[in-house]
């Protein structure tokens, strides 16, 4: 098969590679979550903090 030489990906670079973009996704992903259910009792009234 004439394919990508490189596939599958090695493990010492490529897969590192790949589990960081992944965790990068998963926090940003968890942060927007939090944003938005922020947002949301914000926007619903309720005082997070009061003052």
């Amino acid at each position: 098969m004439s394919g990508n030489p490189k596939w599958p990906p090695d493990d010492d670079g490529n897969r590192r590679w790949m589990r960081h973009t992944f965790l990068l996704c998963l926090l940003l992903f968890f942060l927007s979550v939090i944003q938005f259910a922020i947002g949301l009792l914000v926007a619903l009234g309720i005082r997070i903090y009061p003052i």
